[in-house]
């Protein structure tokens, strides 16, 4: 009778892990396994543009941070675009997903930030630690489907797609940035100080600057020419009070490197540090550290008409 009892507990256990399994699999929350129809309804920016890179019809792909991630495709003539951008992005984590993901002839936008050679804030990751790169049916598997923090991701994602609620990414890469534009609609003054803040606890926090991250950077201009794909790089706009935070005394020499030693990698790339992009009134009221969508998208069809 107890040997009944436990084959009946264990054929039920494992019949409820391959429903779990099963469930996980075609609702697909993260879109990992290309099987998602109810949308990405959670920030999970590095496991989507893994699965896009692979499933989204494009020719060209954007890469850089959060600022990069904003910049809707569609709006960019002349090219296909997906926006494979994702938040704290670094030059490591964009070489490795260039070397997993961009083929011959496709075109590449690269953005760089000042921050991205901050090694105390950002310490230099290695592929190991990158597991959204591990393109393996088996891994996928093991690290998502049958994962019962994922069924609850899953169950929370599909009452969010039943219940008409926005998603978080597009899939054509975009983050959602409804809540951002709705908020700098209703703002009619500037309110910067709590992202000054943040910019000076975590992003320049006690700056070192990463050599091993220029050699990253020119490990993708190698792939480049080695693959066959074009290489757009351009360093992306910063607003006037965030351009004085990084031209303080403490940063000004390191924010002089980061120019100086990318342009040296890439002589040809686009400074949009200072200039026409820069202006006030292309930052959110409540953000001045992201550009508007329609300013980024803006910037890259002047790289594409250059290309062309």
């Amino acid at each position: 009778m107890k040997k009944i009892f436990l084959i009946i507990t264990f054929s039920t256990a494992v019949s409820i892990y391959i429903l779990v399994g099963i469930f996980n699999y075609y609702i697909d929350p993260f879109s990992v396994f290309g099987n998602n129809k109810i949308g990405v309804h959670f920030s999970s920016e590095r496991e989507y543009k893994m699965s896009g890179a692979i499933g989204y019809s494009h020719d060209s792909i954007l890469l850089g941070s959060s600022k990069v991630a904003n910049i809707n495709p569609s709006q960019i003539k002349d090219v296909k675009v997906f926006n494979a951008a994702f938040s704290a992005a670094t030059p490591e984590e964009m070489y490795f997903f260039i070397n997993e993901f961009v083929k011959k002839n496709e075109i590449v936008f690269l953005g760089l930030d000042f921050y991205m050679f901050n090694e105390f804030s950002f310490p230099l990751k290695n592929k190991e630690e990158m597991q959204f790169l591990n393109k393996s049916f088996y891994f996928l598997l093991y690290k998502y489907a049958f994962s019962l923090n994922l069924l609850k991701l899953s169950l929370r994602g599909l009452r969010r797609h039943l219940t008409n609620q926005p998603v978080s990414i597009f899939p054509n890469g975009q983050r959602n940035t409804s809540k951002d534009d709705t908020l700098d609609l209703e703002s009619r003054d500037e309110n910067y100080d709590r992202i000054l803040d943040k910019l000076k606890e975590i992003n320049f926090n006690k700056y070192k600057f990463s050599y091993s991250r220029l050699e990253y950077l020119k490990k993708i201009k190698m792939l480049s020419e080695e693959r066959g794909f074009r290489l757009v790089v351009f360093l992306n706009p910063l607003h006037p009070e965030v351009l004085n935070l990084v031209k303080s005394e403490d940063l000004l020499t390191f924010f002089e490197l980061f120019l100086n030693e990318s342009k040296k990698i890439f002589p040809n790339l686009a400074d949009f540090t200072q200039g026409k992009y820069s202006k006030r009134e292309y930052f959110y009221k409540h953000d001045p550290y992201h550009y508007k969508p329609e300013i980024g998208a803006r910037m890259i069809q002047d790289l594409v008409l250059q290309k062309n």
